[in-house]
């Protein structure tokens, strides 16, 4: 049988992708308003195995049932009335896949609606940026039967990303939303590794290291143990030059976002799960659209640390970063029953995707804390609090802001701590509003409110 799929949507992403599959043998069915666009794409594919259409209707009338309607179109409204029109459109059986950076809720209601209808629907996480979609994506499938997956595995093995072992980073995981779920904690990990990456650039240059330093400095990252995907193109992106000047003196310090960031925080509010470097990130690209420059370059001194001792800071960082995300995939996946393996997710990211990154193998022997034990190699993390807290001291003392430093150390000596001083805002919080505290050596279970004042 012939792996055929339709497509909808030819964006950036979606004409990357469309090029991916027909480059593997999937014939591809897509639409698109422009039949401008659609010839150009034909132009630089098999012709054979790709037909276009500006009708919906037609397209649908030509791919032969179950079909598969892949969707990569803008996350949000867009993607609900193309959803919405499809399901008066398709039949029974038939799969829609959104491909999109949909909100988890929205695939989980999305999956409820489809299915009333007697339509399949996947959420599908899709990693990699343009040259993922191109070449080979991290792929995150959604949807609540996984044993009825098997028509999309054969298209969509096709395409996914290898790692070094030789096995696809394609995972399929039970529940609408989780497959989106996982591509959103994904995304707000990519923004504190960013975060983080730029926070260790402003140290570096701030304390007078020359580019080929710090290009240097990135490229021994990117080659140890913990190389990864950002730091590699972090050292081509501080050495490029355009008509002889470095492009990215060039660029406005603003940043801005698409939004997943700021869900994968409100997910964590609404779980109760801290993200604090994730935050951190995110309020730093809100914060660059306001700065008011006050504080002067001038450094009250230099920022001295060697190699061996930035790397073990940043691992520290990194590691931390991890488990705040892996931990919101934990809790998340316990309270919708998604039953989501971590070790999956793990796998899943080792290739294609923006975050992938050898960190990823030490991940598995520091993951098993959050079950309360202890390991070797999570006791050597913590030793490096020292240098962490050093490294943090430095340039806090020389005027650079290190927000997602600061998160991730705070949040590992926080979650970790052995006495927390919470204890006095239970206290203050019963004094001024008899809220109630807990007392540890009462042998009466509950709260209890205290008088203060007699």
């Amino acid at each position: 049988m012939s792996k055929v799929l339709g497509l909808i949507g030819l964006g950036v992403m979606g004409e990357n992708i469309a090029k991916n599959f027909i480059d593997r043998g999937v014939q591809v069915h897509a639409f698109n308003n422009s039949e401008k666009k659609l010839k150009e794409l034909t132009n630089t594919v098999d012709p054979s195995l790709l037909y276009g259409y500006t009708d919906i209707d037609e397209m649908i009338k030509a791919i032969k049932p179950p079909r598969l309607i892949l969707l990569m179109v803008p996350a949000g409204n867009a993607t609900k009335e193309v959803i919405n029109a499809l399901s008066e459109k398709l039949s029974k059986g038939d799969w829609v896949i959104d491909g999109g950076n949909s909100n988890y809720k929205d695939s989980e209601e999305t999956g409820i609606q489809l299915e009333k209808k007697g339509i399949h629907f996947a959420g599908l996480g899709v990693s990699g940026g343009e040259k993922g979609a191109r070449y080979g994506p991290a792929l995150m499938l959604g949807v609540k039967n996984i044993d009825a997956v098997e028509l999309i595995q054969k298209c969509f093995d096709e395409i996914a990303a290898i790692d070094s072992e030789k096995n696809k980073c394609f995972k399929t995981y039970s529940g609408y939303g989780a497959g989106h779920f996982v591509k959103m904690v994904h995304n707000g990990i990519e923004y504190a590794e960013m975060q983080l990456i730029s926070e260790i650039y402003d140290i570096l240059r701030s304390s007078g290291k020359d580019r080929g330093y710090i290009e240097d400095i990135f490229n021994k990252l990117a080659e140890s143990e913990q190389g990864s995907y950002l730091f590699e193109i972090t050292k081509n992106i501080i050495n490029k030059k355009e008509n002889n000047q470095y492009i990215l003196d060039r660029i406005s310090t603003v940043a801005n976002h698409k939004g997943t960031g700021k869900w994968t925080i409100e997910a964590g509010i609404e779980l109760e799960v801290p993200v604090p470097s994730i935050v951190a990130a995110f309020d730093s690209r809100v914060i660059s659209h306001s700065t008011v420059p006050l504080i002067s370059n001038k450094r009250n001194g230099t920022i001295e640390i060697g190699y061996e001792k930035l790397y073990e800071a940043i691992y520290q960082f990194r590691i931390s970063i991890f488990l705040q995300g892996l931990n919101l995939i934990r809790k998340g996946s316990f309270e919708y029953g998604w039953e989501v393996s971590i070790e999956d997710v793990l796998n899943n990211w080792k290739s294609g995707c923006i975050i992938r990154t050898k960190l990823l193998n030490t991940l598995p022997s520091v993951i098993d804390i959050f079950e309360r034990k202890s390991n070797d190699e999570f006791n050597k993390l913590l030793g490096g609090v020292p240098t962490s807290s050093q490294l943090i001291a430095l340039a806090n003392q020389n005027s650079v802001p290190t927000p997602c430093m600061s998160a991730s150390l705070n949040w590992l000596l926080s979650t970790f701590s052995k006495s927390l001083p919470t204890n006095l805002i239970q206290a203050q919080r019963d004094y001024f509003g008899s809220h109630m505290v807990e007392l540890i050596d009462s042998s009466d279970a509950g709260l209890t409110h205290i008088e203060w004042e007699k």
